[in-house]
């Protein structure tokens, strides 16, 4: 593992950290590494991170990597990476049992991580939606994937892979509700949630090939906004956050027998979010999707985006 790429990386975590004394007590955790079929990954370089040491080494037969520092706060972060491989370039652990005796508690957890293997990307169309007004209120719109577009009449869309439904409640800016209902125009339609930390940086968010069962077509996201006069603070409450990442199944076409014949297979990375805007109460919603339209569940993107911290 290269110095200054640690070095960039050491400087984030110290950002990162307020009120720590270097040094600090023990922490010590077993970095377990996996492929995608829950094989052992020998020889994968791993750095764990404090607050200003790392210690660096490599997987043994098993996958495993034990590494022992001294650190001043409690979180560490992993990073792992192989030649062939999706690297880690960032993964959050914190020790939540507090420090005992000069040691950080839990005493040298397992983290397991998943490598997973470079295959067969592909270009995937792709758009990041940001602050779109839903153009109704209480009333469904659809939401064309593949133009990237509101169906007629609110844009060019021709059909609605996701049916967006938006009620808001609204006393000002800092007291309201609001939700957005999501529907699909298929049965067998719909969404599979994983959630990922969204300070985690993975070369490849979600396993490249999306599954064939499981995907859920309705789906509400609340928002919940109140001023304390008292305090003056305002606190919001959301089902939805940027941990939120999504497999997407749409244009699904089944046999008699139940059995797909055709779908078209994506994802949407750091969540769906919304929000209303005052004093329309119109809804806004934001969320960045991959779209495979070349009818496999391939979802291992050309254009997967990196994040701050990942390594090439």
């Amino acid at each position: 593992m290269k110095a200054h790429t640690f070095l960039v990386i050491c400087n984030l975590v110290l950002l990162q950290c307020v009120g720590c004394v270097p040094g600090g007590p023990q922490a010590q955790a077993t970095i377990h590494v996996l492929d995608d079929t829950g094989n052992a990954v020998e020889g994968a370089s791993v750095a764990v991170l404090g607050f200003t040491r790392e210690h660096e080494g490599k997987t043994d037969k098993q996958g495993r990597f034990t590494a022992t520092i001294r650190n001043g706060m409690s979180k560490i972060e992993v990073v792992v990476r192989k030649d062939g491989y999706y690297s880690i370039g960032r993964h959050i652990f914190e020790f939540t049992g507090g420090y005992v005796d000069d040691r950080w508690r839990p005493w040298n957890p397992t983290i397991e991580l998943q490598l997973r293997k470079k295959g067969n990307p592909i270009a995937m169309f792709e758009k990041e939606i940001q602050g779109l007004q839903i153009p109704a209120l209480d009333r469904p719109v659809g939401f064309d994937l593949e133009l990237g577009d509101w169906v007629s009449p609110y844009g060019r869309g021709t059909t609605g892979d996701f049916v967006f439904l938006a009620h808001s409640a609204m006393t000002n800016e800092q007291e309201y509700i609001s939700s957005v209902f999501l529907t699909f125009s298929n049965q067998d339609d719909g969404l599979i949630i994983k959630r990922i930390h969204w300070r985690n940086d993975y070369g490849l968010m979600l396993p490249a090939m999306a599954p064939e069962v499981g995907y859920s077509n309705q789906w509400e996201f609340v928002l919940n906004v109140h001023y304390d006069a008292l305090s003056r603070t305002r606190r919001a409450l959301s089902n939805a956050s940027e941990d939120d990442n999504f497999y997407l199944r749409v244009r699904t076409k089944t046999a008699t027998n139940g059995r797909i014949q055709s779908a078209t297979y994506g994802k949407i990375h750091r969540g769906i979010l919304h929000r209303p805007e005052y004093p329309s109460g119109k809804a806004s919603v934001s969320f960045h999707y991959y779209l495979n339209t070349n009818g496999t569940r391939n979802t291992e993107s050309l254009s997967e985006r990196r994040r701050v911290g990942g390594l090439p």
